[in-house]
């Protein structure tokens, strides 16, 4: 099955092959480089019947070869009649049997149309970059076939003929038999896994976003983008969206970071709410500029305080709404006091002044409930020397963010978005994701045109509220014409589940990504429309498998993204823990900086050292890592497989040494 953008005549012309060796064939393409291939003809099909997917095994292989299935469909009348006299030959001399039964069987269907009958052949070419990898493949492959009972014989002198099978039109054949379509769909049921595309896509260069490998083992590009394969998408605004939903500890972060590293050789600004700082390692790394929300702690925005615009003040005007309670709570005489307010507020000449608090000022005290007494809890300077339970979310002094001035930005909302804090303050998270959201707004319109990555982990946060989830379903149907891709996740499936809007919204992603979740019920995930098979799938997934489900137009392909080997010593800067965060916060102090082409590969250096000493002391761990740091250095290296076998040697050989001091 052609899996290339190529075509296929272009790929077959394209090129030079001799036949003259007996044991394989010399195919020389004019690009690509020299390939050699053995070619094989089917003698034997199964004797003991078909059923659908039966050589799916062979796509599993990882060795190129090509499969041809011929097919010449022979007139109906002519194979009745053909039959008929093999059952009259068959009845002369076993009278009914069960081979008779068949063949009358057979022309029953042929009557009724349900099968049409042929004359078949099938061809295998395997491929290899020497003549003896060409050859050993070959057996392998034929081997495999040889298990389904099938069996595939070398052409020597005829491999030639069974070259050109891969022609259409060629209808000589070494082995015809007699096959019905039925046997035809069996053994070539498409059952091929899909393969991505590779380049003509939109964002960037238009090459493939990311190579990953799929459960059998082979490659697949993801994207975030559906654009048609075969066709040059270039440039062209089409919308290009993930989502990430599975369990806690499925490898979800470490899948998603990966997207994003190789999202960022694009040069993309990126926005980020983070979870757990889950992320943090990898935005900073990147560039971003990371804060971290602590309820109580002024968060230093102030919205009042940033650049003056009619969008600025219609933001206000919702977020002062929101804070007072929503519509639901504010008559048309408060909503009128909101944005008189609003205005006076904004008329300030001295920047600093602007606050929610200098807007209560503006709002009369109307008794228990008002509007005053809804807003005051937003504002630190509340009246009577109080300060407002809310103050601290956005009523800080001074504004300490000006979106506009940064290319990438990210906050942690752990603490708003953990369960027991949001569903108590659910006011609180409303308006801050609403003010985060106009600051994403704010610094891609200082920047039009740039490519802008939207990284919301916890989703089911903003789409608990209608203001923010209109704001998430406007970037879903509108950012990609601004350049926007949306990147959401969520460890906590059922709080997405409970939500009234995440369903109807989730389904308008592009990518959804389904990771393991032991606890799937199928009444629930098919409100995301993940049913049959597809759930199936979904929930036979093990927690520590490392797979995911990638749906994306009508294709879906089960992943499989284990970082094992020398790629494990990449993981502490994929997804931050507990440990390695305070680990990377220590190393930069240690260094005295926080530009990332410095402190990324010594954090990675440190975090190597600490596993292996295992240990979590600093003082412990942090003279290992000078000793270390220094000898990859001085080995000019990143590759860990190079230093830290020489560093593990040295510092044992210190440790022993120092012991034996002590002894003596």
């Amino acid at each position: 099955m052609l899996v290339s953008d190529t075509r296929l005549g272009d790929a077959i012309i394209d090129s030079v092959t001799n036949f003259e060796n007996y044991d394989f064939v010399e195919n020389r393409p004019n690009r690509g480089g020299q390939r050699f291939a053995t070619t094989f003809d089917l003698r034997d099909y199964p004797s003991g019947g078909t059923y659908p997917g039966m050589w799916d095994e062979a796509i599993e292989q990882q060795f190129e070869f090509t499969l041809v299935q011929t097919f010449l469909f022979e007139d109906r009348n002519k194979a009745k009649d053909k039959f008929k006299k093999h059952v009259a030959d068959l009845g002369s001399v076993e009278r009914d049997s069960k081979q008779t039964e068949e063949l009358e069987n057979a022309i029953e269907a042929i009557t009724l149309g349900d099968k049409a009958f042929g004359r078949y052949h099938a061809s295998l070419i395997v491929f290899g970059k020497t003549p003896d990898q060409a050859i050993e493949n070959g057996t392998k492959m034929a081997s495999v076939f040889t298990v389904r009972d099938a069996t595939f014989v070398r052409s020597t002198m005829s491999n030639i003929d069974t070259w050109y099978t891969q022609f259409p039109g060629v209808t000589e054949a070494m082995y015809p038999m007699m096959k019905s379509t039925e046997n035809l769909a069996c053994s070539f049921s498409l059952h091929s896994t899909p393969t991505g595309k590779v380049k003509g896509n939109p964002i960037g260069d238009g090459t493939g976003v990311m190579p990953v490998l799929t459960a059998n083992k082979a490659l697949y590009v993801l994207n975030v983008h559906d654009s048609p394969p075969g066709q040059n998408n270039l440039g062209e605004m089409l919308p290009g969206h993930a989502v990430f939903t599975g369990q806690t500890g499925v490898g979800k972060t470490t899948a998603e970071a990966t997207l994003l590293t190789f999202l960022s050789r694009f040069d993309p600004l990126i926005f980020g709410i983070d979870y757990n700082e889950s992320l943090k390692h990898l935005l900073c790394a990147l560039g971003a500029e990371y804060y971290t929300v602590q309820l109580g702690q002024f968060t230093g925005v102030n919205p009042f305080q940033f650049h003056d615009s009619p969008g600025l003040r219609q933001m206000l005007f919702d977020l002062v709404l929101c804070c007072a309670g929503g519509p639901d709570k504010s008559n048309d005489a408060d909503q009128k006091r909101i944005k008189d307010s609003i205005e006076a507020v904004m008329a300030h000449t001295n920047v600093r002044n602007r606050s929610m608090s200098l807007l209560l000022r503006n709002i009369p005290e109307q008794g228990e409930n008002c509007l005053r007494t809804r807003l005051s809890k937003w504002c630190r300077l509340a009246g009577e020397g109080r300060i407002g339970q809310y103050a601290w979310v956005l009523d800080s002094p001074v504004n300490q963010f000006d979106a506009q001035t940064y290319r990438r930005l990210a906050f942690d909302c752990t603490q708003l978005l953990k369960n027991d804090y949001a569903q108590k303050h659910p006011e609180v998270m409303e308006a801050f994701l609403n003010t985060l959201f106009y600051m994403k707004r704010e610094m891609h319109q200082a920047r039009p045109g740039n490519l802008l990555l939207n990284v919301v982990a916890e989703y089911w946060a903003p789409l608990s509220f209608k203001s923010t989830a209109d704001a998430i379903q406007e970037v879903l149907q509108s950012g990609r014409m601004r350049g926007e891709i949306l990147i959401m996740d969520t460890q906590y499936p059922e709080q997405a589940l409970a939500t009234k809007y995440a369903p109807a919204v989730i389904q308008q992603v592009i990518t959804p990504i389904w990771l393991p979740n032991k606890n799937a019920q199928a009444k629930s995930y098919a409100k995301f429309g993940v049913t049959g098979k597809l759930f199936e799938a979904v929930r036979d997934m093990g927690k520590l498998s490392r797979e995911m489900v990638v749906q994306q137009g009508h294709q879906t392909v089960k992943l499989k993204m284990e970082l094992g080997g020398p790629l494990k010593y990449w993981l502490p800067l994929l997804s931050a823990t507990k440990m390695n965060l305070a680990v990377a916060e220590r190393i930069r102090q240690h260094l005295g900086t926080t530009d990332p082409k410095v402190w990324v590969d010594a954090f990675l250096v440190a975090e190597a050292v600490r596993q292996w000493l295992n240990t979590d002391d600093p003082a412990v761990w942090l003279p290992a890592f000078d000793y270390a740091e220094n000898l990859r250095q001085s080995m000019n290296t990143r590759d860990a497989q190079r230093w830290l076998p020489a560093f593990q040697k040295a510092w044992k050989a210190i440790q022993e040494h120092n012991e034996m001091e002590d002894a003596s």
